[in-house]
């Protein structure tokens, strides 16, 4: 028998019991088939016996698992309990650090988004924005606030979590007396006719594999460090810049944007999401800072 348990799987033994059927226990877990028997796998590595075998179509306890089961179920349904109830979890109360690790195209934007939501929930923590590191993901560890927004999905390690946060729209920001500019929506290939400038997005960000962003990747002339500068660089030398329309206090009426659409005229979008540790998984906390970043979505999509 192992000496040490992820506490959240006993959330897992639980379910198990109760519902029986892998669909059942998933949803009500809220994870993937996969994500259970993984779970799974590792309390029955735990206590070295099956625990639970599935036997038309539902889960069915060992005459072992049926012991365990029954010493843990008031602490189970205790830990169940509190984690459901969140009204009992006071977010104004909780007080500390939240780590947001951000592509740096959008750290401009999106930090007074956050903490305007987070006032509007009386929340008591301090806001540290973080460049996503460009050789790789942010370092998320368990104990600490820290969440990573950035494309949706990426590749993550079993103890990381990523959740969708929605989609914006992709665009180019023009001058008004380039020709492309009397356009109303821009096709991939009017890229071609265009110079564009980026903010360096770092090497995740970077990592597409469909060909609409092999296409767009290729179109880049220029790299800066700064959004403010490729704005400044297609406001002097008539570049673009291909971004969401969210920078238009900063253009004014200086350069107009225009969104891109594909082929078959349905819009290019980049969607997105959040990225946080497996131990703040269904943490009150971390649901309340979810329908923050959910809030600042929907203020990004009045921008766009």
């Amino acid at each position: 028998m192992s000496t040490q348990l992820d506490l959240n799987l006993i959330r897992y033994a639980a379910a198990l019991a109760k519902y029986q059927k892998p669909q059942t226990v998933s949803q009500h877990l809220g994870i993937s088939r996969s994500t259970l028997n993984r779970g799974l796998n590792q309390l029955r590595e735990h206590f070295g016996d099956e625990l639970f075998q599935l036997s038309s179509g539902r889960y069915q306890p060992t005459v072992f698992g049926q012991q365990v089961i029954s010493n843990l179920l008031p602490t189970m349904e205790e830990l169940e309990s509190k984690l459901l109830h969140r009204n009992q979890f006071d977010f104004r109360c909780y007080k500390g650090q939240l780590r947001v690790y951000v592509p740096v195209n959008v750290g401009e934007v999106l930090p007074p988004l956050l903490l305007n939501n987070l006032a509007q929930r009386g929340s008591a923590l301090k806001l540290d924005c973080r460049a996503w590191p460009s050789d790789g993901l942010p370092k998320l560890e368990a104990g600490t606030l820290a969440i990573g927004i950035n494309k949706f999905p990426i590749e993550l390690g079993r103890d990381l979590v990523q959740r969708r946060l929605g989609a914006v729209a992709l665009g180019v920001y023009l001058r008004p007396d380039h020709p492309l500019a009397r356009q109303r929506s821009l096709k991939l290939d009017d890229l071609k006719q265009l110079t564009l400038v980026r903010q360096y997005l770092g090497d995740i960000v970077e990592q597409q594999s469909t060909s609409q962003y092999a296409r767009l990747s290729a179109a880049y002339g220029l790299s800066v460090m700064s959004i403010y500068s490729a704005l400044a660089c297609a406001e002097q030398f008539n570049f673009g810049v291909l971004s969401p329309k969210i920078y238009g206090d900063l253009v004014g009426d200086r350069l107009l944007w225009r969104p891109l659409s594909r082929v078959d005229a349905q819009r290019v979008e980049f969607e997105y999401g959040f990225v946080f540790h497996r131990s703040w998984y269904r943490h009150p906390v971390m649901e309340e800072i979810e329908a923050v970043l959910k809030a600042s979505h929907q203020q990004l999509l009045k921008l766009n």
